[in-house]
Order: structure tokens, then C-alpha cells, then sequence
């Protein structure tokens, strides 16, 4: 039985690129450092659970719901009707973060994990966020935070000089803004797989990391 909430990605994507899985590495590091547990499921083989071994992310290759979560699995999409409030973040021993990277105007992959057996859908807000966006904001809701304290900034905005010129980069994605700093939470590790691949176009099959 588990004794605290294990954050869960499930991995949906056809193909890695260095974006996701900064993505990944960093909603891991804001889970552990909030007291959470951290797992990505239905991790294929090849360069993904190469680069989950690597950085010693806990995976499966196993789907979210066939490895022994008790019931209800919260399910987070934007477009569940109902919001996860902080007890349910405390409370529930499976919270899923599932197809949410990749598609913008976002498809809804999410809700194809809502087809699973004893499954509950909850939104954070409304907004389509990032992986780690979303791992932040429900650290947050863990801690006792509500979603109304949590401020939202979107789209994330990359900027950086090049031998070019400036480059600015428009992120479709809504992100927490850090209410210590002031700006949105983008991590360097991020920034840096989007600035590498807004340069060189990536061969993502691949690439070496």
C-alpha cells in the first residue's frame, strides 16, 4: 500500500525529443522535493528508458492502471469538469499526468486514459500546461496550496541572443508563476532543450543525450 501520493507520467508520445524529457527529469525533482512519489509508466524501449536509467527516474513499462494503484486514479485534463482540490492531492495514492505534451490546439489525448477502470478525471484550472508545470502545480496542492493562490502566466515566453540577433520563442502552454520571484517557472533545463531544438533541427531518433 502506498503511504504518500505517487505522481505518475504516463508516457504517450510516438517519439523522445530532449524537450519531454527535460520535461520528465524536471517534474521528478519538484515531486521528490515535495514529499512525493514519482514514476513514468509505459516507458517504450529505446532512447526513453535509456535516459530514465540515466538520470535514475523510477519507470514501467507497464501502463498506469495495471500497476496496482487502489482506487479512484485521478486522471488530470484540462477538460475534466470537476478541480482537484488539495485534500484530493493528499489524499489519493495515483495522480496521473498523461498526453499533454506535443499538440497545440491540444487533441485531448487525456482523455483517453478516462476509459481505464476506476478512473477520475479532475482539472487543474482549465489551461493546458507542460509536464512539469503541471507536476509543480500539484506539488503545490500537496503542500496545502489552492489552485486559486496559484498564479498562471501563459504563453511562456523564451528569449535568448544568438550571433544572429535576438530569438523569441511562444510557448503554448500556461506555467506557474513563482510567487517568491515573480515569473513564470520555466527550469534551465527546459529552456535549454527548447533553445537547442528552436537552433538545429532535431533528429530525434537519434540523438544523444
Amino acid at each position: 500500500m502506498l503511504d504518500r501520493p505517487l505522481l505518475l507520467v504516463e508516457y504517450m508520445e510516438s517519439y523522445p525529443t530532449r524537450w519531454l524529457l527535460a520535461e520528465i527529469a524536471e517534474a521528478y525533482e519538484t515531486a521528490v522535493n515535495a514529499g512525493m512519489g514519482f514514476a513514468v509508466s509505459n516507458v517504450p524501449p529505446g532512447v526513453p528508458q535509456a535516459y530514465m536509467e540515466r538520470e535514475g527516474i523510477p519507470y514501467t513499462a507497464e501502463s498506469f492502471d495495471r500497476i496496482g494503484c487502489p482506487q479512484p486514479i485521478i486522471v488530470l485534463d484540462m477538460r475534466a469538469p470537476r478541480r482537484m482540490e488539495p485534500w484530493e492531492a493528499a489524499s489519493s495514492r495515483c495522480i496521473v499526468i498523461g498526453g499533454i505534451m506535443g499538440d497545440h490546439p491540444p487533441r485531448g489525448r487525456g482523455l483517453l486514459l478516462s476509459m481505464r477502470p476506476g478512473v477520475a478525471l479532475r482539472n487543474l484550472g482549465g489551461e493546458q500546461m507542460s509536464i512539469h508545470s503541471t507536476a509543480w502545480v500539484t506539488a503545490m496542492l500537496y503542500r496545502g496550496a489552492s489552485l486559486d493562490s496559484i498564479r498562471l502566466a501563459s504563453p511562456g515566453i523564451i528569449e535568448w541572443e544568438t550571433p544572429y540577433g535576438s530569438m523569441t520563442v511562444e510557448l503554448p502552454y500556461a506555467y506557474p508563476v513563482d510567487p517568491v520571484e515573480g515569473r513564470p517557472v520555466i527550469p534551465e533545463r527546459v529552456r535549454r532543450a527548447i533553445i537547442r531544438g528552436s537552433m538545429w533541427d532535431e533528429e530525434v531518433l537519434h540523438f544523444s543525450f
